[in-house]
């Protein structure tokens, strides 16, 4: 997008570009301030190039506005000699470049050229970005089975190993009671396949607290580790509320699902290497 009150400066631009850089496309013109942030709102341009001496409103404050809501936009600014003040500010607004007037083809070339490399790495790295995120989530299920079987068979034997891998798996509490879920009847005989999600479901929903994560392993079809935080005061204590939390499980999943479960109640334990002992 070009910006310029002098109409002549905007020809010259448009006739740069077209001729010399056929990558680019001029998607608007504006001959002041005002019309510039409201047309680079309305079109996103990756390049704002303004002037700085406008009526209305100045390239530096249109530049300012457009950059609050498109930050990913190169801003090039056009300044005469006599108006380095205004070029330094520009520079403390992050401008990409800036331009002395009069202009020059080849040096108007350059800085679109090296604006024009920065969009496009700015494009690669959301992409890979999209790309790095779909296989992470790809990935979570593998991370979390992992996690989960590392701590149950006690391997897992510190603390900044324990953060270091519970944080990859979405869940940084310790836990200090295990809960074991098994469905009484057969998946697939008469009871379809979805009634597994939801049950899962069922289970994650129903936490012991509302600041506690309760975070479920569905370990193998029909059975359901859970990783509970009671915080008791006594081993007694612990027991006594995870019976509780179980038998409120028993009652929804047979509420909503008609299925029956058998819930296994571990040991309440104070160290992470006594898990596999509560399992």
């Amino acid at each position: 997008m070009v910006v310029d009150d002098e109409a002549m400066v905007r020809r010259f631009v448009r006739y740069v570009v077209n001729k010399h850089l056929p990558e680019l496309e001029i998607i608007g013109e504006a001959a002041n301030g005002v019309e510039a942030v409201q047309k680079a709102l309305e079109y996103k341009p990756d390049i704002f190039l303004t002037d700085i001496r406008m009526p209305k409103m100045d390239g530096l404050d249109a530049a300012r506005r457009v950059i609050e809501v498109l930050p990913h936009t190169q801003v090039v600014f056009l300044t005469a000699y006599e108006e380095f003040d205004y070029a330094k500010e520009a520079l403390n607004l992050k401008a990409e470049e800036y331009l002395v007037k009069p202009i020059r083809p080849q040096n108007l070339i350059e800085v679109l050229q090296r604006c024009i490399s920065k969009v496009q790495q700015q494009g690669l790295y959301a992409t890979m970005l999209v790309t790095i995120n779909s296989l992470f989530a790809e990935s979570q299920g593998y991370l979390r089975a992992h996690f989960a079987e590392e701590l149950l068979q006690g391997n897992i034997d510190s603390k900044r190993q324990y953060f270091r891998m519970a944080s990859l798996a979405g869940y940084e509490t310790i836990p200090d009671l295990i809960a074991v879920v098994e469905i009484d009847d057969d998946i697939g005989d008469g009871n379809p396949l979805s009634c597994v999600a939801e049950i899962k479901t069922i289970i994650e929903d129903q936490q012991l607290s509302n600041d506690e994560k309760l975070f479920v392993y569905h370990q193998k079809p029909g059975t359901f580790v859970c990783f509970l935080k009671i915080r008791a005061s006594s081993e007694e204590a612990a027991v006594a509320m995870a019976k509780m939390w179980a038998s409120k499980i028993q009652t929804h999943i047979k509420a909503k699902t008609g299925m029956s479960v058998t819930i296994g109640i571990g040991s309440w334990v104070q160290e992470l290497t006594s898990v596999p002992m509560s399992y």
